[in-house]
């Protein structure tokens, strides 16, 4: 029966497309490599391959965002501008707030990089912080999905995704300065932003700066918190403000400053990045109490606020022909020092007359969250053996985290990592043969865990000083890819891609060593030392075709993850265990399968207008029964892209993309003796988005305004994969006018 209401469903968006006008999501740079709407190929390099391949050579599903795909979804967030590719989702938690999840998985199990090295953040610890990525001065992001990514990661069992700050130089580019500025109706969002790129034979530098500042978001009428009643039932309830309280963004600012050397063989290059934001969590609330208390309590402890701060140095050199037998050698150190703030503004320090703590201790104030973390990493590609090209290298990291606050539910703790891995690629026939292999060694010190041990109700969390002691893990992860060109009747450019993966990820700190009230997710979290690496096998197939008026591609993959760790809410003889009002939830371990499929289809009309589908389903489960939490809910989608001037991009364009999200309610559920406590079900809706623009070239200096309208319908937009989609939903509807100047 869901298979007949999903193929309903693709027919009845397809015949809804014929009525629109516009632009495929990534459309253009999925598969293929195309960029241009007339078929002219654009040479796109993803830079997370270390054989500099492009998509359609990758083994893995992948997709590409650059240049005006990346222009017309680049979103404050890194999770909303890709929230709308095939296979992925986001986990949002306001504005400001926004992490990938890629075919049901997120947090750690999905690698974020910026130009090729790990974004170091705290986001991956909890849904209401924040990516430290530079996505004001991004070129470009590139999407690796499922565990096949070895060379970055082999936790990494959801995909990686690589923000690129500066693309490879082109000689024949001239030197460029752009100016943008831009006004959403949704928040009154303001962006005003510049980049320099300065080009010479010998260096290269480039400057980024942007400032955006936001009011509180504006929500549909009906976009209340949703209650769910003792029998189950929802109570939907309509909002009580037009905007959402203390959703603002009071600043969020970006400078990124870089420069390149080439000499003969090579080239030396460094870049400085650092990153200042301060915003409002929504969503703090105190429903357990009764109105006047409520109200004093918040009033006592003002408005949950962020604020982020990140100084991030990369020094990256390249060398061809360094030594006999080697191709080139490519060697990366990376630098981050990175703190943010949050909790209640309303929130007082103890002095040590109080308790006996420390005068740095707040209560219900500010908690800071603090990560230093040196990356190092080296490859080399070798010199072409028996018909194989190679590339072998290694990656060490140290990094050291502390939390102090209310909110440090983690300990202080010390990582260090360090990885060998090697590639190889050769023709076999008429398939090319793709193999990869990663070591990971990850030792973990909770150098801080003993002092947890004070506070009356760690004694929940079932620790004692044994449990933070130092752990080690050791994985190996194995990779083979196949890829095949073949026709198809008289038709050519299609292709066969295939991979296996073998991925282990080895425990987090926060997923050993939590214990602690976590208000955001209104959970108390308890860690599990005796937690064990999780052991992933994926299956991924897909057929592509890259030429012609058609184009486009499908995957289906299946991927099952031995000790799956999951958040498993507790209980105890009066039922559910709530420490602080909270309900308590311990790390545990099962086996889980998900599987799922991608599909997308472009359709080249005319030279200048394309119509596009697209579709996605995932479904996570345990193996011994019950679905996992926060699924994505099934999608299609449809639109159509036009451009007057293909080649150029000069006159008027315009695009419209109508997505259905489909009900939610494949629900994990945690069941006692009595009683049974489950995820909420999460509504369909149907999310509208066009715009129009106009580019012109006028003497030296080329001028572009583009009007963009966003959630025309103004649908109440909750997704399943957030925390917090029943106390507040995605921005309602809203329209952005933007004006980009260079020269």
């Amino acid at each position: 029966m869901q298979k007949y209401h999903l193929a309903r469903a693709i027919v009845v968006a397809c015949g809804a497309g014929a009525g629109l006008v516009t632009v495929p999501s990534a459309a253009d740079e999925q598969a293929n490599g195309m960029n241009s709407m007339s078929g002219v190929t654009e040479e796109i390099v993803v830079k997370a391959s270390p054989l500099q391949k492009s998509p359609a050579e990758l083994a893995q599903s992948s997709l590409v965002l650059s240049e005006q795909a990346l222009q017309r979804q680049r979103e404050a967030t890194l999770g909303a501008t890709l929230a709308n590719q095939p296979g992925i989702s986001a986990s949002s938690f306001g504005a400001a707030v926004s992490r990938p999840v890629i075919r049901g998985l997120g947090g750690s199990r999905v690698q974020i990089l910026e130009d090729g090295m790990a974004a170091v953040d705290a986001s991956t610890i909890s849904p209401d912080h924040a990516v430290a990525v530079h996505m004001h001065g991004a070129q470009q992001v590139e999407v690796l999905r499922g565990p096949a990514a070895l060379l970055y990661g082999s936790g990494a069992l959801g995909g990686v995704v690589n923000v690129v700050g500066e693309v490879a130089h082109d000689p024949s580019q001239d030197s460029e300065t752009r100016l943008n500025v831009d006004y959403s109706t949704v928040n009154h969002g303001k962006t005003v932003g510049l980049e320099h790129h300065q080009y010479s034979e010998s260096l290269d530098w480039h400057i980024d700066a942007s400032q955006m500042s936001a009011d509180e978001y504006r929500v549909p009428s009906d976009g209340g918190e949703v209650h769910q009643e003792e029998d189950g039932s929802l109570e939907y309830h309509r909002a009580e403000a037009a905007t959402l309280d203390n959703s603002d963004i009071d600043h969020s600012r970006e400078l990124g400053l870089g420069g390149q050397y080439r000499f003969d063989n090579g080239h030396v290059g460094v870049s400085v990045g650092y990153l200042d934001s301060a915003f409002g969590l929504p969503g703090h609330s105190h429903d357990d109490e009764d109105a006047e208390e409520a109200d004093t309590a918040a009033e006592e402890e003002g408005d949950a606020r962020v604020d982020l701060e990140q100084w991030r140095l990369h020094l990256e050199g390249y060398w061809e022909s360094p030594i006999a037998a080697v191709k080139s050698i490519s060697t990366h150190l990376a630098y981050t020092d990175y703190q943010h703030s949050e909790g209640h503004t309303g929130g007082h320090d103890h002095d040590e007359a109080d308790t006996g703590a420390s005068e740095e201790t707040p209560e219900h104030g500010m908690t800071t969250f603090k990560r230093k973390v040196t990356d190092v990493r080296i490859e080399l590609t070798l010199e072409e053996l028996a018909g194989w090209q190679q590339v072998v290298g290694g990656q060490g990291s140290s990094q050291d985290f502390s939390a102090l606050g209310d909110e440090a539910l983690v300990p202080e703790t010390a990582t260090q990592t360090l990885a060998l891995f090697w590639m190889g690629e050769r023709m076999l026939g008429d398939w090319s043969v793709e193999l990869g292999s990663r070591l990971d060694y990850t030792r973990i010190d909770p150098e801080g865990g003993l002092a947890l041990q004070e506070d009356d109700t760690s004694s929940v969390c079932g620790m004692t000083a044994t449990d933070y002691q130092r752990q080690e893990f050791s994985d190996v992860s194995l990779s083979l890819g196949l890829i095949r060109d073949f026709m198809l009747g008289n038709s050519e450019g299609w292709q066969f891609a295939s991979s296996l993966t073998s991925a282990r990820r080895a425990p987090a700190a926060e997923e050993l060593y939590s214990c602690g009230a976590h208000d955001s997710t209104l959970a108390y979290e308890i860690g599990n030392p005796e937690l064990t690496s999780e052991q992933a096998l994926n299956v991924d197939l897909g057929i592509r075709k890259g030429d012609g008026d058609w184009q486009g591609s499908l995957s289906v993959y299946r991927n099952r993850i031995n000790h799956y760790i999951y958040s498993d809410a507790q209980t105890d003889a009066a039922g559910w265990l709530l420490v602080d009002d909270l309900q308590a939830y311990r790390f545990e371990q099962a086996d889980a399968v998900l599987q799922g499929a991608e599909l997308q289809v472009f359709w080249q009309l005319q030279e200048s207008l394309r119509w596009s589908w697209l579709a996605d389903r995932v479904r996570g489960e345990f193996r011994a029964g019950g679905y996992l939490p926060r699924m994505p809910a099934d999608r299609l989608g449809t639109g159509l892209d036009w451009q007057q001037d293909a080649i150029n991009g000069d006159g008027w364009n315009g695009f419209v993309l109508l997505t259905r999200n489909f009900r939610q309610d494949r629900l994990a559920q945690y069941e006692t003796e009595s009683s049974g406590l489950s995820e909420t079900p999460t509504a369909a809706f149907t999310l509208l988005n066009a715009g129009v623009g106009y580019a012109a070239q006028l003497t030296d200096w080329r001028w572009q305004v583009d009007l963009k309208g966003s959630n025309l319908l103004d649908e109440t937009v909750r997704y399943h994969t957030s925390y917090v989609k029943d106390k507040f939903p995605q921005p309602g509807r809203g329209a952005s006018l933007g004006l980009t100047v260079s020269f």
